[in-house]
């Protein structure tokens, strides 16, 4: 059983096999050529991930202690159980059946129906769900004080942080939007290298 996630924006190349098998990863130079010229999305082998550092997509995998796994045709393989599951959250979803019975929800998203969550993170712009969630953690606006006033909201430990101001917003506002941003930046060179070396 496979599918593919590529988009084909020209010819396969003669004798290419689609949906790709386990065979084919890690993706030789061939592979990644021709993938970067159709639609799927940013095509990283570690060998050409400068990001990357001294960090291989084997050592991700192994540190995460994921196990991968493939369809194969005895039954007792795990990976049955993990598509059972994803089976059974499509039945749901068909079903309109509420997002908080299949995942935790954040209080943004309270109002938002299985679609709306599953749109809410398709080709969101890096970020911007993250954002709207730690201004919610923080109380709507990460400039103010909020100590004893703000009961259910985060607070920046100003031991680790040191704030300069009673109003913070360089050490507040722009310290957590350029966390966030930074994690995307060194996170997503990695976790792109690792989708095509994990299959």
């Amino acid at each position: 059983m496979r599918f593919s996630k590529i988009p084909i924006a020209n010819a396969v190349p003669f004798g290419y096999r689609l949906p790709m098998t386990q065979q084919q990863y890690p993706l030789s130079d061939f592979d990644a050529s021709w993938l970067r010229q159709t639609g799927a999305i940013s095509v990283f082998r570690s060998e050409d991930c400068f990001e990357c550092g001294d960090i291989t997509p084997q050592d991700l995998i192994l540190a995460s202690r994921v196990p991968i796994l493939h369809p194969n045709s005895d039954p007792n393989n795990p990976f049955w159980e993990d598509l059972r599951v994803v089976v059974q959250a499509q039945l749901s979803r068909q079903n309109n059946v509420p997002p908080e019975t299949l995942l935790k929800v954040p209080n943004i998203w309270s109002a938002y129906s299985i679609h709306d969550v599953a749109e809410a993170v398709h080709d969101e712009f890096p970020g911007s769900v993250h954002i709207e969630l730690i201004k919610e953690l923080f109380g709507g606006a990460l400039d103010k004080p909020y100590g004893p006033n703000c009961a259910n909201c985060a607070l920046i430990n100003r031991a680790v942080i040191p704030s300069q101001s009673l109003t913070e917003f360089i050490r507040g506002a722009v310290m957590l939007s350029d966390i966030n941003t930074w994690a995307f930046g060194v996170i997503g060179p990695l976790n792109f290298s690792v989708k095509v070396s994990s299959f």
